[in-house]
C-alpha cells in the first residue's frame, strides 16, 4: 500500500495540499488516498500544524501525525473463486487458499520525504506507533449479532503492541504514528512517499480440483 502526500511550509501554518474541500467549507472530508474493495485502506493526515516559535523567536514545525487505517480485512477472503481454463474447451472454479487472500501481519511502515536530495525511507516498526485501535471479527449486519471486540494499544502508555501485528481477522485496524520532517522552514514544500507493509505466511500449493494442474498465480 503505497501513497503520496504533498505539504506546505507556509510562514505560519503548515499546509496539507491534497486534502479535499476549504477551511471553512462544509463539504464532506475525506482521506488523502485510499482504496476500496473488498478490503480498503486509506492514509491521512490533518489540514496543517502550527509552528511554535523557539527561543530565539524562529519558528519551528512538529511532527506530522500520520494515520493509517485498513478496514475489513477478515473480508479479504470474499472474491475466492479463480476461472481456471485447463483445456480449450474446459473450464473449472478453483478456491484460492486464506493464505493467498489474506492481508497478513503488519510489518513496517516507510516514510519516504521526496523534497529532499537524498530521499532515503524512514523505517518505523510496529512499536514506533502512538496508539493502535482495531476491532476483531464481523461487524453486525442486525442488532441481533453481537458487536466486534474493540481493542486499543497506548503505545505512549509503554502497552504491548505484538497482539496488534495481525490483520487477519480485523474488521478495522488504525495506526497513528508521528514523522518529524526535514528542512521544515516557511516556503518550503515537503512531500511524502507512505509505503505500509505487510506479510503473508507462506503461499500454499494451489491445483486444479479437476485437472489437478499446479496453477500458478501471479501475486
Amino acid at each position: 500500500m503505497k501513497h503520496i502526500s504533498q505539504m506546505l511550509m507556509g510562514r505560519l501554518p503548515l499546509w496539507f495540499l491534497l486534502a479535499l474541500g476549504g477551511l471553512a467549507s462544509n463539504a464532506p472530508v475525506f482521506a488523502i488516498s485510499g482504496l476500496e474493495g473488498t478490503f480498503e485502506f486509506a492514509c491521512d493526515a490533518p489540514w496543517r500544524i502550527e509552528p511554535s516559535k523557539g527561543p530565539n523567536n524562529t519558528l519551528e514545525y512538529g511532527a506530522i501525525p500520520i494515520q493509517i487505517s485498513i478496514h475489513d480485512a477478515k473480508e479479504s477472503g470474499a472474491d475466492d473463486i479463480l476461472m481456471h481454463r485447463f483445456h480449450p474447451l474446459a473450464k473449472e472454479a478453483v478456491h484460492i487458499p486464506p493464505a493467498i487472500l489474506s492481508l497478513g501481519k503488519f510489518r513496517s511502515l516507510r516514510v519516504r520525504q521526496l523534497d529532499l536530495p537524498l530521499n532515503s525511507a524512514d523505517a518505523y516498526e510496529l512499536a514506533a506507533f502512538h496508539e493502535i485501535e482495531m476491532t476483531i471479527g464481523r461487524w453486525p449486519t442486525n442488532s441481533t449479532y453481537p458487536m466486534p471486540a474493540h481493542r486499543i494499544c497506548r503505545r505512549w502508555a509503554g502497552e504491548d503492541p505484538e497482539p496488534f501485528r495481525d490483520l487477519r481477522n480485523t474488521s478495522e485496524w488504525h495506526g497513528t504514528l508521528w514523522y518529524p520532517p526535514r528542512n521544515a522552514v516557511p516556503g518550503s514544500t515537503v512531500i511524502l512517499e507512505i509505503e505500509v507493509i505487510l506479510e503473508r505466511d507462506e503461499l500454499p500449493v494451489v491445483r486444479g480440483p479437476i485437472s489437478g494442474k499446479i496453477i500458478q498465480l501471479v501475486i
